[in-house]
């Protein structure tokens, strides 16, 4: 499944120059197959074929454009997920941009199969109103755990790029300002850690205090003054360590029962600050081992909207 994005074309740059884009807003079905012909390291494998199956919602010329407003997203993270009672699903989480605002999107996506038992059949679109991501709106590592035992689907969410930062014991916004340098665009880099929590009654999301990324004392650095660049997490990925505690994807929390290596969060964008000169960044070479303890909770917030 090809989900949400944009085509652009041209030169991605704030210096100028000539660009156009256009933003899927629809889920498209692809299937690959190996044909018989073409050859990969000397070995006759055989070419790649992929074939067309459909897109949803439909391309209408008609449409208004506030039924696919929602759908209006880039930059996002989608990861499969299980519903609190253990049903796979594929979540579209944050993505940016609201049409015609610098902002971005507080309610995830849902993505379930329709009429078959897996997601490679047509698909329904649910916008989850019940589950608002406060932060984290652009991809970010991301870690899945699920509780069967407490019906409870965990998405701890490693910084990123944010519409709502952590300041001062609360939650804040910044307006954009495009008249100052660096420019304010409300969208800043942030190094908090956050859990939603999915349950079949709520959805919350709390930040945990005290808890950064990349962790204190361990931060890349950008440019020729070595500077530490203490906001990563967008783009990083987050890659699972081999252990039968995955199932489709997800960690199973109630099969951990002590201190386990679950994986590593690997490379993403690296800021010296919250809106960075235009040095200020660069590509992390860093990768992060992620180790989940069950007997070791750290003092989280629960995060309301401002």
């Amino acid at each position: 499944l090809l989900i949400f994005g944009h085509r652009f074309d041209g030169v991605y740059s704030t210096g100028g120059g000539t660009a156009t884009q256009e933003y899927s807003e629809s889920v498209r079905k692809f299937e690959f197959a190996i044909g018989s012909t073409g050859k990969i390291l000397g070995k006759p494998i055989g070419a790649l074929k992929v074939t067309y199956e459909w897109i949803e919602p439909p391309i209408s010329r008609t449409r208004p454009p506030e039924a696919t407003k929602e759908y209006h997203r880039r930059d996002l993270s989608v990861l499969p997920l299980l519903s609190p009672s253990g049903v796979p699903y594929i979540a579209a989480l944050g993505g940016v941009f609201v049409p015609g605002q610098m902002a971005g999107f507080l309610n995830p996506v849902n993505i379930k199969p329709v009429g078959a038992s897996d997601i490679a059949a047509k698909v329904l679109l649910e916008v989850d109103r019940d589950t608002t991501q406060l932060m984290a709106q652009y991809k970010a590592g991301s870690v899945p755990i699920y509780s069967k035992s407490q019906q409870s689907m965990y998405l701890s969410i490693f910084a990123g790029i944010s519409q709502y930062y952590w300041q001062d014991g609360k939650l804040k916004h910044d307006t954009p300002n495009f008249n100052i340098s660096p420019p304010i665009d409300g969208l800043p880099f942030i190094n908090t850690v956050s859990t939603l929590k999915m349950t079949n009654t709520d959805s919350q999301q709390y930040l945990h205090v005290d808890q950064y990324f990349p962790p204190t004392g361990a931060a890349p650095t950008c440019g020729s003054e070595a500077v530490a660049a203490n906001y990563l997490g967008a783009e990083t990925v987050f890659i699972p360590a081999q252990g039968d505690f995955y199932v489709d994807g997800v960690i199973q929390l109630d099969t951990i029962k002590s201190s386990t290596v679950v994986g590593y969060l690997a490379g993403g964008i690296a800021s010296t600050a919250p809106y960075p000169a235009s040095d200020g960044t660069c590509a992390s070479p860093t990768y992060y081992e992620v180790t989940l303890n069950p007997a070791q909770p750290t003092t989280s917030v629960l995060l309301t909207l401002p």
